[in-house]
């Protein structure tokens, strides 16, 4: 009756008042927690003078941590085998907090390796270990899914992302029904299965659990805990009925009928009848189904999160409640495209600067809502660079606004099609071209052409570009040097190197080679004080100059003749490499730690190919790693010499001269150091 009576939801204060362990079980019997029969036991006298003396001390500090105050309740659980099993077990190992508090998320937008905007362990306690500040994770692992290795890791990085987030002496104990291979991090219990709403085997598989706290005192639970414990395996243990109550009622996030109820309730509360959510949603229960296996991130997806501060966000653009709530339950996976903040207000600010109207902003996403869940970086701006190749910025915007389902449509199909409408001088007929299907418009502008323009000549690739130098370009101006930086344009693949006044960058950068590239073009600028201005350019031509004389031009230095008007004014020397195991080619890094994509990959390699021309150095073998003196040796090699200072925004702080030299470390102490 004891137990069963400790299992009523309240305010998480154990031992609100100062007393030792052995005697809090005594003091909370007398205070009317224990139950027999439906009434109260009353306090007796001893109890009472008991209280009374030890209320005198002062209350010790058992404000729940900050970490636990940053989370919140969620309101939809995994399944009910998970919410059934667990609400009895944080029942059962913290009486006093409400069942609700313990199921909670946290925000892990800035955990490592985690990438959601929100980290949900199953149960969380705190307070429960001899480390009031520490928390225990308990994770439930029954659906299959848990033992397939995409599963396996994915536990292994919550695991992380969990005691990242928790202070230090925090716990993960995973309960799963089979064996499984598990990461050192966390506890692993493997328990009996339990029939649904069954009490026996539900009991059965509780005492399990408890068998393994006990067994385990490296998981640090708090001494009078343990002896709570141990009086409940040894004694006939009861189920909490506040727990089976609370698992009945308890809201799955794969339930679409409470899905769409909830949502019809949002609606309605924005001003909308019955009558008009019904002819808005129109969705029969197979239908919402239907929905969530296409789209299962909506039933995760939260009224007050996602839809609440979306709707209030639309409102303020102008869009109607009837608008909203069209946009709402045409295209719900719109609004779980972030927070506002992070997706929707540098949409409409990145709209402002390329000359979208307010009206053009509530024209676009009241046609088509769907273009809020569209990357800003990998859609829309690639797709209007794309366009603005062959239409003027304003005439691309027009083109948009009447036509915003050109965002929908692939990077490779607007590009062909914008090639073969330009050859034929037909760009008027861009948004009927691009409606076509694949036969109709090969039928009415000729499959023949479509083949010349080398579409699937290639595949997207990536490079990175060496800019070197530029010889015989006067940099002297009015007001002293000039600044100059090169751009490199590949359809809408770009990228550009930071100013300097003496025409040597010795700078790489990363670019992709789009699918479709016929040509890009590498160009040197002037640095302006109001813009910057276009000195002179060369177009390299991909399949010609760079796939068919792939031996010769990839890992080679390049002298790119740069012309202004048909004229020759400087020649850029410049190296590209691809990866790969071609000539030219980047290969693997023999350095742990270092990106296989990054400039100093480039460097390293040249520095390891030139010592061992001069024999300081060994060949290497295929997929050989370089470790210690081998190591220092070519790393020393790799960073000596001119090196240029370059802060975060690409502006040049100068430059410095570095030498390495082989010292003992005796010759780094005393007078030596300065030699």
């Amino acid at each position: 009756a004891h137990k069963e009576a400790m299992h009523r939801p309240r305010r998480f204060q154990r031992a609100s008042f100062g007393m030792p362990p052995w005697l809090e079980g005594p003091v909370r019997r007398s205070r009317g927690y224990a139950r027999r029969g439906g009434r109260l036991l009353p306090m007796s006298p001893f109890a009472l003078l008991l209280f009374a003396f030890f209320a005198s001390a002062p209350a010790p500090n058992l404000s729940p941590p900050g970490w636990w105050c940053r989370g919140f309740p969620r309101k939809r659980y995994g399944s009910f085998a998970e919410v059934e099993l667990l609400s009895q077990l944080g029942a059962l190992l913290c009486p006093e907090m409400p069942l609700e508090e313990m199921f909670r998320s946290f925000p892990g937008k800035d955990l490592p390796d985690w990438g959601g905007h929100y980290l949900s362990p199953d149960l969380v306690l705190w307070g429960v270990l001899k480390d009031p500040e520490a928390a225990l994770f308990i994770e439930y692992d029954g659906f299959y899914r848990h033992f397939e290795p995409r599963g396996v890791a994915a536990d292994r990085r919550k695991t992380r992302a969990l005691l990242a987030y928790a202070p230090a002496g925090s716990r993960v104990l995973r309960v799963s029904h089979e064996e499984r291979e598990v990461d050192d991090l966390a506890e692993s219990l493997v328990i009996s299965s339990w029939w649904p709403q069954h009490r026996k085997s539900l009991t059965a598989s509780l005492l399990e659990v408890v068998q393994f706290l006990l067994g385990v005192p490296s998981l640090g639970l708090r001494p009078d805990l343990v002896e709570d414990l141990k009086r409940c395996r040894e004694k006939d243990f009861r189920l909490s009925e506040a727990a089976s109550l609370f698992s009945c009622n308890a809201t799955l996030a794969g339930n679409p009928g409470a899905k769409l109820a909830e949502l019809k309730d949002f609606l309605i509360s924005r001003g909308l009848g019955e009558g008009e959510v019904a002819k808005g949603l129109g969705l029969s229960d197979n239908e919402v189904a239907k929905a969530v296996s296409r789209f299962p991130q909506l039933l995760g997806y939260s009224i007050g999160e996602n839809l609440q501060r979306s709707v209030n966000w639309l409102k303020g653009l102008g869009l109607s409640d009837s608008e909203v709530a069209k946009a709402v339950s045409k295209y719900p996976q719109s609004f779980g495209c972030g927070s506002v903040s992070n997706s929707l207000e540098p949409m409409v600010s990145w709209l402002v600067c390329i000359g979208a109207s307010r009206l053009d902003i509530k024209h676009l996403i009241r046609r088509f809502p769907i273009i809020m869940s569209l990357s800003l970086s990998r859609n829309l701006r690639p797709k209007m660079q794309l366009l603005r190749q062959y239409f003027s910025l304003a005439d691309a915007l027009a083109l948009v606004v009447a036509d915003p389902r050109i965002f929908s449509y692939s990077a490779s199909r607007l590009h062909e099609r914008l090639a073969l409408l330009a050859s034929r001088e037909q760009l008027v007929n861009f948004s009927a071209a691009l409606r076509m299907t694949e036969s109709s418009f090969e039928s009415r502008y000729g499959v023949q052409t479509c083949k010349c323009l080398h579409w699937l000549t290639f595949e997207t690739f990536e490079v990175l570009m060496s800019v070197h130098s530029v010889q015989d370009i006067q940099n002297d101006g009015l007001f002293g040097k000039k600044e100059f930086k090169v751009k490199a344009s590949f359809n809408w693949s770009n990228t550009e190197t930071s100013g300097t006044q003496d025409m040597r960058w010795e700078q790489t950068k990363k670019l992709e080679i789009p699918q479709g590239a016929a040509e890009g073009i590498i160009s040197l600028w002037s640095l302006g004080t109001i813009k910057d201005s276009k000195v002179a350019s060369y177009s390299l031509d991909t399949k010609k100059d760079m796939l068919d004389k792939a031996e010769s031009f990839f890992g080679k230095k390049q002298k790119l003749k740069l012309q202004y008007k048909g004229k020759t004014v400087g020649t850029l020397l410049i190296t590209f490499r691809k990866r790969g195991k071609g000539e030219g080619d980047i290969g693997d890094c023999p350095i742990d730690g270092i990106d296989e994509d990054s400039p100093l990959l480039i460097d390293i390699n040249n520095a390891i190919q030139e010592m061992v021309k001069k024999k300081e150095l060994q060949p290497l073998q295929k997929g050989e790693k370089l470790d210690g003196e081998r190591k220092i040796a070519v790393l020393a090699k790799t960073l000596q010499g001119d090196l240029r200072e370059i802060d975060l925004e690409g502006t040049e702080k100068g430059k410095v001269h570095v030498r390495t030299i082989y010292c003992n470390f005796a010759e780094l102490k005393g007078d030596d150091m300065k030699e």
